[in-house]
């Protein structure tokens, strides 16, 4: 075309070569070689370059090559919504992650969104920490509350570990075991220990064991004032 310019609408269509093989290769899925046609069309095909590596990304995104998907967004440009979803593929591979129970892999995914997978990220330590109260391992779910009060706006559930494990304690008759945990929770505990004193002084006075009733209703104090 190049060669027959003058003659008919040849000047008009120099580019169209590019144009119709960059077309081809869309077609195809071979995004860099579309990229470089449409590159070589110049101007003409600058939109068609932010579409190819939009299209990638797609395309990436359904491959679930997450870090590819992030390049070729970022390469799009100003193409369509492309500058909002650049952050998308790390938060769709975190939230595969986390469905699968693989918190740690999830929180590596979350903290390459930055900022924007911050509230994630403290959901993930509260998944986890759920979990891992599930499993009775108190120490772990209470670590994993506390690096999600890092969020602002979310309730602390800190103590809820050890609150939760001198329930299961003191249903369970295991007093000391109840008293240990509730006083791992602070001033949250507190009230729950002297529960666990009134518990105990029933539990002697059933045994007859008159005089470790006494002691533990004395202990128990303030929460008998509290039943009166």
């Amino acid at each position: 075309f190049e060669a027959a310019v003058g003659y008919r609408d040849a000047e008009e269509r120099i580019h169209e070569p590019y144009m119709t093989a960059g077309n081809f290769y869309l077609t195809q899925g071979k995004f860099d070689a579309a990229v470089a046609m449409f590159t070589r069309a110049g101007e003409e095909g600058q939109e068609s370059v932010l579409r190819s590596q939009y299209l990638h990304a797609e395309d990436a995104m359904r491959r679930e090559s997450w870090r590819e998907a992030e390049q070729a967004f970022r390469a799009a440009g100003d193409y369509s919504d492309a500058s909002m979803r650049i952050t998308e593929p790390y938060l769709t591979a975190g939230d595969l992650l986390l469905a699968q129970a693989k918190f740690d892999e999830a929180l590596t995914m979350f903290a390459l969104a930055g900022a924007d997978g911050t509230e994630r990220i403290s959901l993930t330590h509260v998944m986890h920490a759920e979990a891992l109260m599930a499993q009775q391992d108190w120490d772990s779910a209470n670590r994993e509350f506390a690096l999600a009060d890092n969020t602002e706006g979310m309730e602390s559930r800190v103590n809820e570990p050890y609150l939760s494990a001198g329930d299961h304690f003191l249903a369970a008759g295991d007093y000391e075991q109840a008293i240990a945990m509730y006083a791992k929770a602070g001033d949250a505990g507190k009230e729950k220990i002297l529960k666990v004193h009134y518990a105990k002084a029933e539990a002697f006075l059933a045994q007859q064991q008159w005089e470790k009733a006494s002691a533990s209703f004395a202990a128990a104090g303030e929460y008998i004032l509290q039943l009166a």
